[in-house]
């Protein structure tokens, strides 16, 4: 089974503040949040994990155009197995 949730990026005006916050005053400046914030991934990887999925998991981050793009890799995984 593969797993999937569609998730969000967080603030980008954050992340532009803690990458200069970084560039500026070096890692003890940049908060520890910083990486949970962009990371998309995480609720895809914490439910594939509960539920004990095996094999890929990724997560979609493209805006609102996330539903679009849930549908074309739908069809390119469906076409894959068809295939095969």
């Amino acid at each position: 089974m593969h797993g999937r949730v569609w998730d969000g990026f967080g603030s980008t005006a954050t992340i532009e503040e803690q990458i200069s916050r970084f560039a500026l005053h070096g890692l003890r400046a940049v908060s520890p949040l910083a990486i949970p914030v962009m990371m998309t991934n995480d609720a895809a990887s914490r439910v594939s994990q509960g539920l004990g999925f095996r094999g890929p998991c990724f997560t979609v981050s493209t805006a609102f155009a996330s539903g679009a793009t849930a549908i074309g890799e739908a069809g390119t995984r469906f076409g894959s197995l068809v295939a095969s």
